[in-house]
């Protein structure tokens, strides 16, 4: 898994740690498509998390 600056930027903005991240994209609420072919995991804790994903091959 890869986060990129600008989801850990956003993140830390708005007191997401880490670790919700990686519970909410391992055992989600549930998975909804969202623009440009990706996909959005979301999970409710404290507040409504939501991890938007896109796939790409490894290189």
């Amino acid at each position: 898994m890869i986060i990129s600056q600008h989801a850990t930027r956003r993140a830390e903005e708005r007191g997401i740690s880490l670790h919700q991240i990686e519970q909410t994209l391992q055992k989600p609420e549930g998975i909804t498509g969202a623009r440009f072919r990706r996909k959005a995991a979301f999970k409710r804790e404290t507040c409504m998390v939501v991890v938007v994903v896109e796939e790409q091959k490894v290189k």
